[in-house]
């Protein structure tokens, strides 16, 4: 069994914003400071010869740590709301875990069957883009779904040569992502 983790604390000064104004020109402002804190896991252990399993975990919590203001008092930030920008918020936790079974056929040729299910989940946020406050706000965007994909594969090894089939996405998990749009307002 193979055990790392690590845990993190990030300060961060003179986040720089991407703001639009209502004629759709766009501008670079400061946005403020922000903290993010979070840990990653991953756990790797040998169950036999044959079978291995691994699971990897991580969190990430990171909000901005005060409002900032236009000088017509419009909210870039606002105290709280996630960082980052919709549809793009990142996920919280994510989370993958994989099991191998691997297994010598001949005295040359190794076969495996390998499967890895990956999760994303969904930013609840709160984010300046549901503010009618703020610069951004647009009510039509929100963040990406949390997501689930399950890719498998089956292969043969033979000294340097391997043969693999592979299904990405076997369950045919098909959820919008990234639903944008070209401005502030537009559909």
């Amino acid at each position: 069994l193979q055990i790392a983790t690590s845990v993190f604390l990030i300060r961060w000064d003179g986040i720089q914003e991407i703001i639009a104004d209502a004629c759709g020109n766009y501008y670079t402002t400061n946005g403020g400071a922000a903290t993010s804190t979070g840990f990653d896991l991953t756990a790797d252990e040998l169950l036999t010869e044959l079978l291995r399993l691994r699971l990897a975990l991580g969190l990430t919590d990171a909000h901005y740590d005060r409002t900032v203001l236009t000088a017509g008092g419009q909210v870039v930030v606002d105290r709280g709301t996630a960082v980052g920008a919709l549809p793009s918020v990142p996920s919280p936790w994510t989370g993958t875990v994989s099991a191998q079974y691997r297994r010598p056929l001949t005295s040359v040729l190794v076969g495996y069957a390998a499967a890895d299910d990956i999760f994303s989940s969904h930013n609840p946020g709160p984010v300046d883009e549901n503010d009618p406050r703020a610069t951004s706000y647009s009510p039509g965007f929100r963040a990406d779904p949390a997501i689930n994909r399950l890719n498998v594969r089956l292969g043969l090894i033979r000294s340097s040569m391997e043969i693999r089939l592979s299904v990405e996405n076997a369950l045919n998990s098909l959820p919008v992502l990234h639903l944008n749009s070209d401005r502030t307002g537009s559909s």
